[in-house]
Formats: structure tokens, C-alpha cells, sequence
């Protein structure tokens, strides 16, 4: 990868969603992150980059770096570099140089999926890989959650989630993934998978006590495996998910424990509704689902090749009424399966973003969204024109 002069970062004042998106722009080897406004303008299109080295970054961006699910408090853009590395960067919206860095690896490679910031000083952090050997330094049993400072860098604690795997058969980790705050509490993704990923069990929701630091209930989705994403409703009482399937070691999901699970997170939590992979005539689901409105849910499903390596199905971003259950297909990738990637939208605003990684040599579609949740005609935003990687992880900032 070229290393071009980072285009540094911006001075734009937050609004009522934040300041707008951050992009992950990778081909899983190099990184480049990209800063747009809430209106689709290009604020910064290298923020940083694998090829960076300013004064502050001591570890270099790897191939595998996402955004926190939900937006940090603050003056700092947060990124989780996973596998291997294991690492925490901040760094200031404002100049675009790191104020720090800190590993969550604990003398392994594990694997931090989700950040949650809950005050100025307590954060938490997934760390979906377990530790087959651990007793070697505090806080390294892994497939958990750990507590970090972000003032100071540094792991307070550790959340363990084996609790909320007590119906399952041994051999199986919690594997944590997304993180959402619902009130008082925290949602927990867990994706239920034994060591080497050819089986699991259903996947579940854990609510936890942050105040305590504790597992306080468990929602098992009974028949749906491999549950990847999570999305809060803008009223804050519902919370979507989205299941792939099982793939036991194929590159497939079964359709059938593939679907969105709908939860109420009132008083009780628990499952209000369903549908099904298959009531969509498509793919399983994508790894993407976020909220237009109350009732107007945005995900993507995925597409296949076949034995010959030629296009079988092809992605698509799909919006259902979560009331009636009519949905749309609102988008397909462009002649390529598994490019269609993150979508993030912000109702208080009125917009939705998705990345394509393959249309137009990688773009990220802007929606207008109306009071109803009803998506406009997509704008295409080239982000990252000095470097050239594609767009798939998307975040606020």
C-alpha cells in the first residue's frame, strides 16, 4: 500500500447525532479510515491508516479494525484493531494524531469485538477468543468482557459471561460480540460457538448490571445461530437481531437458523417477534442490521457463489416493517457477493448509511430517511481516492 500524507482530522461542531460516520476502508491486509459529515461530505478521507506512524501510534493499524456499535463520548475516534493484534486506538477528532493505545491481549490473541464506553473512566470491551491456557496474568481467561480506564489506558476487570451459557453442552465459549447500553443496563451479543467453529448452540443476549459488573438474565434465541449483529430502536425498547445460521466449517449458513429475533428490553426482557431467512426469498442474514425508525428495520443478507466460483445470489439491503412484515429489497451488490457491508442509520436525523465495497471501485450509499422510516434514492460517496480500499465497516463519531 502507497503511504500518502494523512489528511488529518476536523473542527466540525456535533449535532444531535454526533459529528457523523466514521468509514473502515480495508482488504483485511491494510486499513484506511475516512471521516464524512451527517450531509455526506468527505471530511477527512485518510484520518489514519495502516501506512501511518505519527507520534502516538506504537502499533501500527492491522487489516482487521472496526468501529465501536455505539458512538463514544467525547473528542476521540475509537478503533478496535481485532486479530491479532489485540489493540485499543484513540485518536483526537480534531488533529488526527493518536492520544493512545493500549492491548486487551493479556498474553493472547483475543480478539476485542465491541467497545462501550460508560463513563469517563469505565469502558467495556468484548473479547470474543478464549484463552485455552490461562493463570498467567490477571484477567486472561478470555471470551469475556474486560474493564478498561479510558483515561489511563489501563484493565480495571473482568465481566465473565460462562454464566449465561449454563443450558448449553460443555465445549462451548460465550464468544461476546456487539455491546448496546439499553437503559440502566447492557446488552451483550454472545454467538454460543465451540473452539473451532464448526458447531454452536443457540445464540443468546445477556443483560448486564454494569454497576455491578455482573450477568443479571439471559435471552436465549431458541434456533438461531450464529447472531452477529445487534441494533437498538430509537425509542430504546426494542433491540434487533441479526442470525446468519450455522456454516459448520462451510462457507454456507443454513437458511433455517438464519432471521431477525426482536426483543422488548423493557421492564422484562424477552423475544416479541421473529421472521424467518426464508420469508425474504434471499440469502441468510449479513452481519449488518440498524433501526430507520421505530417500526422501519435496515439489514442485509448475504449471497453466494457457486462450485464454480461464478455468482449463485447476490447481496441485498432489505427494509421490513416490523409491524406488518412487507419489506422491500432496496439495494443489490454489484455483481459480487460479500461487498455489501456495514449500515448504520441515525432517525433523529433523517439518514442511513451503507458501504459497497464493489460498486463503482467501493462507495458508501446515503439515504434520506422520511418521518415513516421510508429510504429516498441512495447518493454515492467516494471516501478514499488517494489509497483505493473499499468501504465495509462503518461507525459515528
Amino acid at each position: 500500500m502507497a503511504s500518502p500524507d494523512n489528511t488529518g482530522g476536523t473542527d466540525i461542531t456535533p449535532g444531535a447525532c454526533g459529528r457523523g460516520l466514521v468509514v473502515i476502508n480495508t482488504d483485511y491486509q491494510s486499513t484506511n479510515v475516512s471521516l464524512v459529515s451527517m450531509d455526506g461530505d468527505v471530511l477527512s478521507a485518510s484520518f489514519l491508516s495502516s501506512a501511518s506512524t505519527p507520534a502516538g501510534l506504537s502499533a501500527p493499524l492491522g487489516g482487521d479494525v472496526v468501529v465501536p456499535t455505539y458512538r463514544p463520548e467525547g473528542d476521540a475516534v475509537v478503533l478496535l484493531d481485532r486479530y491479532p493484534a489485540s489493540v485499543l486506538t484513540w485518536v483526537d477528532v480534531r488533529s488526527g494524531n493518536p492520544s493512545g493505545q493500549m492491548s486487551v491481549a493479556t498474553g493472547f490473541a483475543a480478539n476485542p469485538r465491541d467497545y462501550l464506553q460508560l463513563s469517563p473512566s469505565k469502558a467495556y470491551v468484548t473479547r470474543y477468543d478464549p484463552n485455552l491456557d490461562p493463570g498467567r496474568e490477571a484477567f486472561d481467561e478470555g471470551s469475556d468482557i474486560v474493564v478498561v480506564d479510558p483515561a489511563t489506558r489501563t484493565l480495571q476487570g473482568r465481566v465473565p459471561l460462562y454464566s449465561a451459557m449454563q443450558d448449553a453442552p460443555a465445549g462451548y465459549y460465550p464468544r461476546p460480540d456487539r455491546l448496546l447500553p439499553v437503559g440502566s443496563d447492557v446488552a451483550v451479543l454472545l454467538g454460543g460457538y465451540s473452539h473451532d467453529f464448526v458447531s454452536s448452540v443457540p445464540s443468546r443476549v445477556a443483560r448486564l448490571d454494569p454497576a455491578q459488573d455482573s450477568v443479571e438474565g439471559v435471552v436465549v434465541l431458541e434456533g438461531m445461530h450464529g447472531c452477529t449483529a445487534m441494533a437498538l430502536s430509537p425509542s430504546g425498547q426494542e433491540v434487533a437481531v441479526t442470525c446468519s445460521g450455522e456454516f459448520a466449517g462451510d462457507s454456507v449458513a443454513t437458511l433455517a437458523e438464519s432471521g431477525i429475533v426482536l426483543m422488548s428490553v423493557r421492564d422484562e426482557w424477552g423475544e416479541r417477534r421473529r421472521f424467518p431467512a426464508a420469508k425474504f426469498g434471499m440469502g441468510p442474514m449479513g452481519g449488518a442490521v440498524a433501526y430507520a425508525s421505530d417500526t422501519r428495520l435496515v439489514f442485509t443478507t448475504l449471497g453466494e457463489f457457486d462450485e464454480a466460483g461464478a455468482v449463485r445470489r447476490e447481496d441485498a439491503l432489505v427494509v421490513v416493517d416490523t409491524d406488518s412484515g412487507d419489506f422491500e429489497v432496496v439495494l443489490r451488490s454489484e455483481g459480487k457477493p460479500f461487498t455489501l457491508g456495514d449500515v448504520r442509520c441515525a432517525p433523529a436525523c433523517g439518514v442511513c448509511f451503507v458501504a459497497d465495497a464493489q460498486r463503482s471501485g467501493g462507495v458508501v450509499h446515503r439515504y434520506e430517511v422520511d418521518a415513516g422510516g421510508n429510504l429516498g434514492q441512495p447518493r454515492e460517496i467516494v471516501v478514499d481516492r488517494a489509497i483505493g480500499l473499499p468501504p465495509r465497516n462503518l461507525g459515528w463519531f
